[in-house]
């Protein structure tokens, strides 16, 4: 098969105008799902003479015919002629924006599908880029095996779909003659123009980019972003936090939103907003595919501008800005540190403060509508005083359901016991089944000194630290058990008996004491008890009882399901004490 642009060129260098003009772009010998770009400059305004070939939308034979008698959807007819599975276009390489599209352009027919533009265009003087798309589906609808959009055409090798079958894609290409210079990618269109404050690229999957920038002074700023959306939801995006609050003070959701050429889901957001002085952090996340690695479906038509970029409207007010590298706290600052954990764990760390203070919790887990894996506090008695609330949390970067509260609260004097737990899938030590969040490492929960506290206000304690009040205790029962622990009072008194075990209506994981003469004298029934937080089936008992003196049994019988380290809803609020504690209260 012949070249038409080896062809078009013996003509043009046959006459005298085109002696007088350079091959400005020359882009050919095209693959399947293959994005090129070529830039060139114009001294001055002029007359280019542009050959381009490309491929409009072609269906199977049946398809085809489909679309003749109106059976398939109009959205499907839209995506049909809204998009060209093989395309050229030239951005302004100043403003970004499209000056020529072949897909637009006034093309006649050259058979099997393929559209021709020769003729000539006017551009003014300044530097643009050439772009040819070639062979990428332009949507996606899955089950649609025999529908041209959705086949995987990886390498020219496969020879499958329209334009790879009967060799046509090799007349895929476009040719710009005139009076310039070929190069200057990323020449901006006004000489000396500021760069950007922020630029983040998603240029790789499954990525997460954070920078930091703070203002001296009140600054307007511009928002120009690129993503990817499909059903109302963003897969590729980002948004802007104050680096001091958390607080979300832009998202991809709060500018003007409208398609960036190519695929449907590719998405253009663009938006000012006047920013107060202060620290700021912008955040840009990636999903699994369709970037400019490795564009699922047809790119946007400005593909290197995939990500975030924030611009200073007044050039000037760039000089009052500064950029950093943002950690979240620094390592050595923790107290307490619950993370990089796996699937189906629980730690604990019990603690004491001395005196008023407020601590920093930075808790990252999974979260869809309620928390999957999650952190909480509860005080010496037991109860919990503060938990991770998906309504309280925010994005955490990468996928949707990675949450992060990072917040402040305050404690008086008296003992805690921290506590994070995670599920069976999608975490650090266990790997994550969506894409990671910022600051994967620190999955769990971190504790944190605040507002005037330091390390030395917090006793870090052991689990399993003797108490000499205790006089028997049976805890962290598993499934299907039968356990026992005697104790002895030497005079008449009183003790504390704290129980806490399954039950819903009746008792199933439950506690006893017998006397030496083997009677019961206090039992764990369901209408003595409570909720003991998380499901409604973890019941506690903590009650003082009176006791002559004498030998005691107490028991703790478990059925065979849900249990501690095996619970199948949430646990109770105090998971280390499941079972039983007998304690002593004054003398005794």
């Amino acid at each position: 098969m012949k070249s038409h642009f080896g062809l078009v060129m013996l003509a043009l260098v046959s006459t005298p105008a085109a002696a007088q003009t350079d091959t400005l772009v020359g882009i050919q010998d095209l693959s399947a799902r293959e994005h090129r770009m070529q830039s060139f400059v114009l001294p001055r305004a002029q007359q280019l003479q542009v050959e381009a070939v490309g491929g409009e939308p072609r269906g199977m034979s049946a398809f085809e015919r489909f679309l003749k008698h109106g059976i398939f959807m109009n959205r499907h007819r839209e995506d049909l002629g809204d998009v060209w599975p093989a395309n050229a276009w030239i951005l302004d390489a100043g403003t970004r924006r499209v000056v020529w599209e072949l897909r637009t352009a006034p093309t006649r027919e050259k058979g099997g599908g393929l559209r021709m533009f020769e003729g000539t265009l006017q551009l003014q003087a300044g530097a643009y880029e050439v772009h040819y798309a070639a062979l990428y589906p332009v949507a996606g609808f899955a089950g649609d095996g025999d529908d041209w959009r959705a086949r995987g055409w990886d390498t020219v090798s496969d020879l499958e779909g329209p334009y790879l079958d009967d060799d046509r894609y090799r007349e895929f290409g476009i040719v710009i003659r005139g009076m310039g210079s070929r190069g200057a990618e990323g020449v901006a269109a006004e000489e000396g123009a500021a760069g950007p404050l922020v630029a983040l690229k998603g240029a790789q999957g499954e990525a997460r980019e954070r920078v930091g920038f703070a203002l001296a002074r009140t600054t307007a700023v511009e928002i120009r972003a690129l993503g990817e959306e499909v059903g109302d939801e963003w897969f590729d995006y980002g948004w802007i936090d104050d680096a001091a609050s958390g607080e979300t003070v832009w998202t991809f959701g709060d500018g003007a939103v409208s398609h960036a050429g190519g695929a449907k889901k590719n998405r253009v957001v663009t938006d000012r907003v006047t920013l107060p002085a202060g620290r700021y952090l912008a955040h840009y996340v990636t999903d699994d595919s369709h970037q400019a690695g490795g564009w699922s479906q047809a790119p946007p038509y400005d593909p290197s501008a995939w990500g975030l970029t924030i611009r200073a409207i007044d050039a000037a007010a760039a000089a009052h800005v500064t950029t950093f590298q943002h950690q979240p706290f620094p390592a050595a600052a923790a107290v307490i540190a619950l993370t990089a954990l796996g699937d189906r764990e629980l730690e604990a760390q019990p603690f004491v403060v001395e005196r008023p203070l407020e601590i920093r919790i930075f808790a990252l887990g999974e979260g869809t509508g309620e928390m999957h894996d999650y952190g909480w506090i509860v005080d010496g008695a037991g109860r919990a005083i503060w938990r991770m609330e998906y309504s309280e949390t925010r994005s955490a970067g990468g996928a949707t359901k990675n949450r992060l509260f990072d917040g402040t609260m305050r404690l008086e004097p008296g003992s805690y016991t921290a506590y994070f737990m995670t599920d069976g899938s999608h975490s650090f030590g266990g790997g994550f089944n969506a894409s990671r969040p910022f600051d994967a490492e620190h999955w769990g929960m971190t504790i944190l000194p605040a507002n005037g506290a330091t390390k030395q206000d917090f006793v870090l304690e052991q689990a399993d630290k003797p108490d000499p009040s205790v006089l028997a205790r049976i805890v962290k029962v598993g499934d299907g058990r039968r356990e026992e622990a005697r104790f002895r009072l030497t005079r008449d008194g009183s003790v504390r008996v704290l129980a806490i075990g399954e039950g819903s209506g009746e008792m199933y994981d439950y506690a006893w004491i017998e006397n030496a003469a083997g009677s019961v004298v206090w039992r764990m029934t369901y209408e003595g008890t409570e909720h003991a937080g998380g499901a409604t089936k973890n019941r506690r008992v903590d009650e003082v009882i009176s006791l002559p003196a004498g030998e005691y049994t107490v028991r703790y019988r478990s059925d065979g399901s849900y249990s501690f380290r095996d619970w199948d809803a949430d646990p109770p609020d105090d998971p280390l004490s499941w079972g039983v504690t007998v304690s002593r209260v004054g003398g005794g």
